[in-house]
This record gives C-alpha cells, structure tokens and sequence, in this order.
C-alpha cells in the first residue's frame, strides 16, 4: 500500500510533537501539463504505480469523458482515478473499467497479446508503448472494454462454458478477426469506428455473442490439448496459430 507523506503525518498526528520541522516544496501554476510533468518527475524515485502515473495523461480525461457519452445497458464507467467510483455511488462494480483492465482489454483485441493480459502484467505494459495515444480514436478502447465485461456476464450466467474464461482475452483477439472483412484499420483511423460498431453490434447481443463465442472456443479446442491447464493461456505461438485460422482475410 502506497504512504504518501500528508497521509503518515495524518495517521501519526498524535505522536506529533511542537519542534517538528517538515521541509515543503510549493510549486504554483496553472498549467495542468505543467502539473503532470513535475508529478510524474518527482514520483519516479518513490512507490508511484506505472497506472498513477499513466492516469495523468490527457487521454485519460477525455476517454474518461468519452464513457460517459453512453447510457443504459451500455454504460460503463473509466475509473481514470483510483478507486474514484468506491464511495457515494451505487455503480455496479462490473461496470467499473479500471487502467489496467483497459491495458489488458485494448493489448488483447488490438495488439494481440491476450497471452500477456492474464499472467504477465509487467511485461505486457513493456510491450505496448503505442497504446493511449492522443491521435487515436476513442471507441476501440471502450469497444474492447465493454466485449470483456459482456463476455463476463455471459460467463457469470453460465452461458458459456466455465472453462474457457481463462481465454477471455484470447476470444477478444478472435473477435476482432472473424469479424474483419478486410484489414484492420489502425487505432487512428475513422474506419476503425465503423469496424468498433461492427463489434459492438455482437457484444451487446446476448444471442449473437454467445454463438460468436461458442464459434471461436472450437478454434481454442482444436489448438489447445489440455483446455483445463493455465499453462496454455501463456503461450505466445497459440496467438499465432489462432491468427492464422484467419490469414485468408
């Protein structure tokens, strides 16, 4: 658990005494890119998480910004702040994307690497530095991340067999290649909205996500021999040899 210095003083309040001198460091302006310069600069010699730091981009407000723009059934909330939605709300927790379920939702679907997503964070956050970028498009990241949190639901209502939650984010890579009519377009590009769409269409079905999955999983079946191991979610030539399921398109 992180101490910030305000956070030790206030918990040791007691045992404070008249003669202690505390050094500050006031910095005034108001410029915010200013702002995040100086906080990720200081907090790179303390326990700042690599999530704390990427918060204070200004993609993160506007994607932010962005989940709000939907409503109903659709809505989900980017929790670009810690923990920002655990108190005087009644979210639903399912409903709350935080950075690193976005990384790992976004690195699976669009930079095929669902093998790094469930077992090896810190290298998956290593092997992703395109990621957030201010000139891609908004919604294939809302677009990857309302898939997971649909895939969960039909895995919570048993809709899907139990045994393939594991490659969660395996059947968010395969989605975006069995529905590909063409080439994928890139993050920046205004097509990439159109084949969002295309996607969104399915996830918020409960009927045609479920037979798009139950289509996919026969994929998972015919490369993986033991379904019931961990082990194989972990291995990088799965992503390829399901890829290449689809090297026709």
């Amino acid at each position: 658990m992180i101490q910030y210095t305000s956070h030790v003083i206030f918990n040791n309040k007691e045992n404070i005494i008249n003669e202690l001198q505390l050094p500050i460091k006031l910095i005034e302006t108001e410029d915010d890119e200013t702002v995040n310069r100086i906080i990720k600069a200081t907090n790179r010699q303390t326990e700042v998480s690599d999530e704390q730091l990427i918060a204070l981009n200004e993609f993160h407000r506007k994607l932010e910004a962005f989940y709000g723009t939907f409503t109903g059934a659709n809505r989900l909330y980017y929790e670009r702040r810690s923990k920002q939605y655990n108190y005087g709300t009644d979210i639903e927790k399912v409903r709350i994307v935080s950075i690193s379920t976005q990384i790992k939702a976004v690195a699976s679907m669009f930079y095929d690497k669902p093998h790094l997503a469930s077992r090896y964070y810190g290298r998956l956050l290593n092997s992703i530095d395109g990621i957030f970028n201010d000139g891609h498009q908004m919604l294939p990241y809302y677009t990857c991340a309302f898939t997971l949190y649909r895939l969960e639901f039909l895995f919570r209502n048993k809709s899907i067999p139990a045994q393939y939650r594991k490659f969660k984010y395996f059947i968010l890579m395969l989605i975006k290649y069995d529905l590909a009519d063409d080439k994928i377009p890139e993050m920046n590009a205004n097509k990439i909205n159109e084949f969002c769409e295309k996607i969104l269409d399915i996830a918020s079905d409960n009927s045609k996500l479920t037979e798009e999955v139950n289509k996919l999983t026969k994929l998972i079946d015919k490369h993986v021999t033991d379904i019931t191991s961990t082990e194989s979610t972990k291995i990088a030539n799965l992503v390829d040899k399901l890829k290449k399921e689809f090297i026709i398109k």
